[in-house]
């Protein structure tokens, strides 16, 4: 198993996106490219995403770090 930070928006995250969302919610769909290119320009979010031994997307969790008037949190 291999995290990384996941740094362009292409077809193997989309395809991958679309695979897992289902698996965790019916209510929401999947993002579309567009919303996973957002994710990557936005400066407080950072999408990692854990790779198997194939090398394949098995995983992603996306980490938000924002500031409020007692300090840095994330979430």
């Amino acid at each position: 198993m291999q995290i990384e930070i996941a740094t362009q928006a292409d077809d193997e995250l989309y395809e991958a996106f679309q695979r897992l969302i289902p698996q965790l919610t019916k209510n929401n769909p999947p993002p579309t490219l567009d919303l996973l290119h957002a994710l990557l320009a936005d400066t407080s979010s950072t999408l990692l995403i854990a790779r198997d031994e194939l090398n394949k997307i098995v995983g992603a969790l996306t980490l938000i770090v924002y500031k409020v008037t007692t300090g840095i949190r994330s979430i």
